[in-house]
């Protein structure tokens, strides 16, 4: 019995289809393709190609023998719609040897399949406890907003991703909020536990990524094309490379630091009223607390925002100074592309607010949630003791109640605000060095030249006023 019930030879190219004997007497379509100092390839035809159902027929379609035999016999080829898809496997496959690769026989997915099978590995790696909630939820929401829908990608397979598609794809993703598909997007659903919650999509979050977003993305990227790494559909030197483009699409945004009396102003606001106020019932109440504590807690110590997330009851340690006086040293973990590792102090002013932040808070917890907090768990908590990950909401509408949204020249504050008010405070009001200052906040001297030259100045006017006045007291007037 021959090895095959048919077989055709391309009078051009070097293409062998042929159908496998069946005791049916039909088989499906396939190929057997050779180019010069390559190995030979094979394969069924229709493995080859995500189709349309257009092409669904011709693919798939398990020919009958007899059929195939009179159709070579009267035309000389088994139908054009079988050979245009061995034609169009035989040009792509000699592209792919012209660029420089070697032949593969495994069949390339597109970038929009490659992601989904990746998201599939990552739910498996979920469930086996490899990687953490945090890292599947990252690249679940990138995969799924910022991959799979961008159309290029339903067609490209991902051999064929260059940097010039990344780098249009960059383009689309820097404005997807206000110019691609985000626009119509005005809710996002997430879930807090069990529970099914929707958040708005506001208006200043219509913006352009930032570096450290972009930055962000180039990872989980990296992270797809590794993954198709590891199926064999591309090699490593083959990952495609690109360049973040730090297009400014928008005005650059101010961030505003609160003045000592705008501070005092808000402060005097939330005790008069707004933490208890007659009418306000249950979480809310407390969640006001909560949201209180943090802000003080930021502004205190000069934290960025995504430090104050991270703070854990492990993080504060009392200690007594050498002159007997308490005070609170905060342990600061690092984050993620900004700051190190540091033990700090509050501003002095701040002290006792911050002790007794540090004594309530364990008890606050036990006495409304019915739970003691342990060291590794975070400062802010939620009644089902996961921890809170924003207070942007609760801090714009305190803001607005307060009458406090924006400075003299419009712009407006944020929870940011808090950490370039303690900053300017402490430039401002103290005689350390600018560099105690910067190590303090756990920044560079560069970042305070750069970004707080108006309080510099004044430092400095203030010194030499000081210095002028002590002459004139002295009678010194040259």
């Amino acid at each position: 019995m021959p090895k095959h019930a048919v077989s055709w030879k391309h009078p051009v190219y070097q293409i062998y289809l042929f159908w496998p004997d069946s005791a049916r007497g039909r088989a499906k379509t396939y190929y057997r393709i050779s180019l010069p100092d390559q190995p030979r390839v094979e394969g069924r035809l229709a493995d080859q190609f995500s189709y349309s159902d257009r092409h669904f027929e011709a693919l798939t379609k398990e020919w009958e023998f007899a059929e195939l035999r009179d159709r070579i016999a009267t035309r000389g080829h088994p139908g054009p719609e079988v050979m245009s898809f061995a034609e169009r496997l035989y040009f792509r496959l000699r592209e792919q040897v012209g660029r420089g690769k070697a032949l593969n026989t495994v069949k390339i997915p597109t970038v929009q399949v490659a992601a989904e099978r990746f998201m599939i590995s990552l739910n498996r790696d979920l469930l086996n406890g490899r990687i953490s909630q945090d890292r599947h939820k990252h690249h679940r929401v990138f995969l799924n907003r910022f991959v799979i829908p961008y159309e290029p990608f339903f067609k490209l397979t991902v051999d064929e991703v260059t940097e010039d598609h990344l780098t249009r794809w960059q383009h689309w993703r820097t404005t997807y909020w206000f110019e691609g598909p985000g626009k119509e997007v005005h809710e996002i659903p997430y879930y807090r536990g069990d529970t099914r919650l929707i958040r708005k999509i506001r208006p200043e979050e219509r913006k352009p990524p930032t570096l450290a977003t972009k930055a962000r993305d180039q990872s989980q990227f990296n992270s797809l094309f590794n993954f198709c790494v590891a199926q064999g559909w591309i090699k490593k030197s083959q990952i495609p490379r690109y360049s973040i483009q730090n297009t400014r699409v928008s005005p650059p945004k101010k961030r505003p630091a609160f003045t000592r009396e705008q501070w005092d102003r808000l402060d005097k606001f939330v005790h008069d009223g707004w933490l208890d106020p007659p009418k306000l019932f249950g979480d809310s109440r407390r969640s006001r607390q909560i949201l209180w504590w943090f802000c003080t807690i930021v502004r205190a110590y000069g934290l960025r925002v995504s430090e104050g997330y991270s703070l854990t009851f492990g993080s504060l340690r009392p200690t007594v100074l050498d002159n007997g006086e308490r005070t609170l040293m905060l342990h600061v973990p690092p984050i993620k592309f900004a700051g190190h590792e540091r033990v700090v102090e509050p501003i002095f002013r701040f002290i006792p607010e911050v002790l007794r932040i540090a004594e309530t808070l364990p008890g606050f917890y036990e006495k409304h949630y019915g739970f003691r907090p342990e060291p590794h768990e975070s400062l802010w908590l939620n009644r089902n003791r996961t921890a809170i990950t924003t207070f942007y909401v609760g801090f714009e509408s305190l803001l607005k109640k307060a009458g406090v949204e924006k400075d003299a020249q419009g712009n407006l504050y944020s929870l940011g605000s808090l950490r370039h008010s303690a900053i300017t405070e402490e430039i401002e009001t103290t005689t350390l060095n600018p560099h105690i200052i910067a190590d303090w906040a756990g920044t560079s001297m560069k970042m305070i030249q750069n970004h707080y030259g108006q309080p510099l100045t004044s430092r400095v006017r203030r010194a030499e006023y000081d210095h002028r006045r002590k002459l004139l007291e002295a009678g010194d007037t040259d």
